[in-house]
């Protein structure tokens, strides 16, 4: 359950996005078959993709802030395009280093991934989100805890 749904429930208005499932049904159905037709499986599995995005990713939102807080909803996607880039950065710079590093499958390998990921992760979640008041709320709060010890 997404955040966007949590919100949904505690506001009580369950009416207000009852012909979602059924709008992308009807979309995920013609986009998978004329994707279908053309890229075999693959374009099935994304016309699922493509339906979701476009049906609830991009309409449960919109609802939420139009009905629910009588705002639009464009910072909230700002906020997720951001995410999704800083995401899409981090996989990047990490499949650029795991190729020059090429690493073998084992147990050690995979732990050494991890860390070479959660490292690029901390460095891009620094530089892009560091003027954001909650980086900063959540830095303010990890010191407080680092100075305890």
């Amino acid at each position: 359950m997404s955040s966007i749904d949590i919100i949904k429930s505690a506001s009580g208005m369950y009416s207000i996005d009852k012909w979602i499932a059924i709008i992308q049904a009807v979309v995920n159905l013609a986009i998978s078959i004329v994707l279908g037709q053309i890229l075999g499986l693959g374009g099935v599995l994304l016309g699922t993709l493509i339906s979701y995005i476009l049906v609830a990713i991009i309409s449960k939102p919109y609802l939420i802030y139009k009905y629910i807080f009588n705002k639009k909803p464009y910072k909230y996607f700002a906020i997720q395009l951001k995410n999704m880039t800083a995401m899409g950065i981090v996989v990047v710079i990490s499949a650029i280093i795991f190729k020059f590093l090429k690493f073998d499958i084992g147990f050690i390998n995979i732990i050494l991934m991890a860390l070479i990921i959660l490292i690029v992760f901390l460095i891009i979640l620094v530089i892009m989100f560091r003027n954001d008041k909650e980086y900063k709320y959540f830095y303010n709060l990890v010191l407080k805890k680092v100075k305890r010890i």
